[in-house]
């Protein structure tokens, strides 16, 4: 049986303000830990938490919501986003 690949580099530290984090299907394939979908808000007693996607600019319909229904709907987009980010300076 074959062993799991280890990723050459640990993940960097989230940005100010990001609560929850969701690696997506384009992160995991290009093993790219920047490659995600972040929650951000005021956490779990406000109603200001949104999500947005690193990869291919998706955001929360919503203006807010609770914590629950943000990372809820940040886990969903991460499990389809196949997305890459445009290269800097492009």
């Amino acid at each position: 049986m074959s062993q799991p690949a280890v990723w050459a580099e640990r993940p960097a530290a989230w940005p100010k303000g990001v609560i929850a984090r969701y690696l997506t299907r384009a992160g995991e394939a290009l093993r790219d830990p920047s490659i995600t979908v972040d929650v951000v808000g005021g956490g779990e007693y406000h109603e200001n938490n949104i999500y947005r996607c690193r990869a291919c600019g998706s955001k929360s319909l919503n203006s807010g919501t609770n914590l629950i229904y943000a990372e809820e709907q940040a886990h969903a987009h991460a499990e389809k986003c196949r997305a890459v980010p445009r290269p800097e300076g492009v």
